[in-house]
């Protein structure tokens, strides 16, 4: 993995932690308990390329996209039926020639929504949150 190492880690400490929410895995890294836990684990090389590396890739589909007028563009990532304020799911967030830079969910945003919805959701996915 220190071949591939991502430098945009939205709010992760560093490259393991980011992989490791992107599982829907937070650990309180002061318990010592839980840094041996972390240090004598093994994630297989697909597992780094889906979750790390390769994440962006549209193989994995972890980045939604809508096609307009025979385009692709890159939408809101958070999955439709969530009950979120102000939240408009599937929302284009790129456009030709725009100057805007899209919103990205950071790390604590993830742990924060994992906890109060159980449900997972990637540091580094593009959200329509305002």
């Amino acid at each position: 993995m220190q071949n591939n190492l991502v430098t945009n880690l939205y709010g992760a400490k560093n490259n393991v932690e980011l992989l490791l929410a992107r599982n829907g895995e937070y650990y309180d890294y002061k318990d010592s308990t839980t840094f041996d836990y972390i240090l004598n684990r093994y994630v297989c090389e697909e597992h780094v390329k889906e979750l790390l590396t390769g994440w962006h890739l549209q193989k994995y589909g972890h980045i939604q996209y809508i096609s307009v007028q025979k385009q692709k563009r890159k939408a809101c990532s958070i999955p439709e039926g969530e009950d979120m304020p102000n939240h408009a799911p599937r929302k284009i967030l790129e456009t030709p020639g725009s100057h805007t830079h899209p919103k990205f969910l950071n790390f604590d945003e993830a742990r924060a929504f994992l906890h109060m919805n159980n449900m997972v959701l990637h540091p580094g996915i593009r959200k329509n949150l305002d």
